[in-house]
């Protein structure tokens, strides 16, 4: 059985598994994401999701809201493009602004994961 497939992966303590998707418009499909997580039944600890659409002239942030998580996000100047992230409560994390990218091309979040 293939590693993903197996049910011990997702019960493994030291196994951290990121979920990522392409929303298409955080505002438009985030109950399609409520959705989806819930029939996959696992508590993720991180939750991706590129294309959210948010923007600086649209305040649709607050559209996205997840039990047990902290959203972070890179906003777009367009009406595509922007990320985002769910982060459990439970993981301490530190945001590196330096090494986070906005261009016309391409967004990124860069962070640092730490469990103690």
């Amino acid at each position: 059985m293939a590693l993903w497939k197996s049910k011990d992966v997702f019960e493994n303590q030291k196994c951290c598994i990121v979920f990522k998707t392409n929303i298409r418009s955080a505002s438009k499909n985030f109950n399609k994401l409520e959705q989806m997580l819930s029939i996959l039944s696992h508590t993720f600890k991180i939750i991706g999701l590129s294309e959210t659409w948010h923007s600086h002239f649209k305040d649709t942030i607050t559209d996205c809201t997840l039990p047990g998580f902290n959203y972070i996000s890179q906003l777009t100047k367009y009406s595509a493009g922007g990320v985002g992230l769910f982060i459990a409560n439970s993981l301490n994390y530190r945001i590196r602004e330096d090494l986070n990218s906005a261009s016309d091309e391409e967004y990124s979040i860069v962070y640092f994961i730490c469990t103690y």
